[in-house]
């Protein structure tokens, strides 16, 4: 018998940083652990969610610069084992 399919997780929000090459390098990142599998992920509130799977990013819409910084808004799923 299979398992279960895991507790599914939808993220959204905005990812920000002080250039375009700082961006980049953060969405690089995510991609990394993306391909490396399972990890911890802590969100904003300090939960700690074990053994999540990153399963995609998806970038809505287009880089925006602010007098701040550049951001863009983000959805990311993935799956907790």
């Amino acid at each position: 018998m299979m398992g279960g399919r895991g507790r599914r997780i939808r993220i959204t929000g905005q990812l920000k940083a002080a250039t375009f090459a700082a961006l980049d390098t953060i969405l690089a990142n995510i991609e990394t652990y993306r391909r490396l599998g399972p990890a911890t992920l802590v969100d904003n509130d300090a939960a700690v969610w074990p053994r999540v799977v990153l399963n995609q990013i998806q970038i809505v819409g287009h880089k925006k610069y602010t007098s701040t910084g550049i951001f863009v808004q983000y959805t990311l799923s993935a799956v907790q084992l």
